[in-house]
């Protein structure tokens, strides 16, 4: 089964300003990590990543983080926030 996965808006402007940030070097890699990490939490999401606090999880991928939830009901995953390791 697949789930949506839906980055909150402050993860969105998270994902921007990293990119801005890392535009000269790296940003082909938090593009590849960004793109990743949908893929990863599109299948299973309840068992990717670590428990970080009640349902909230966090997955890595180099060199992002993210922290996000999964609604199983409604097959939904939501990005809460990123950040670069």
């Amino acid at each position: 089964m697949n789930f949506t996965v839906l980055w909150a808006p402050d993860a969105e402007r998270e994902l921007t300003d990293l990119c801005v940030a890392h535009f000269t070097q790296g940003l082909a890699a938090i593009a590849a990590a960004a793109n990743r990490i949908d893929e990863l939490l599109a299948r299973d999401p309840q068992q990717k990543g670590v428990p970080h606090y009640d349902v909230v999880r966090t997955l890595h991928v180099p060199p992002l983080l993210v922290d996000f939830e999964v609604d199983v009901g409604d097959m939904k995953v939501f990005v809460l926030t990123v950040w670069h390791e």
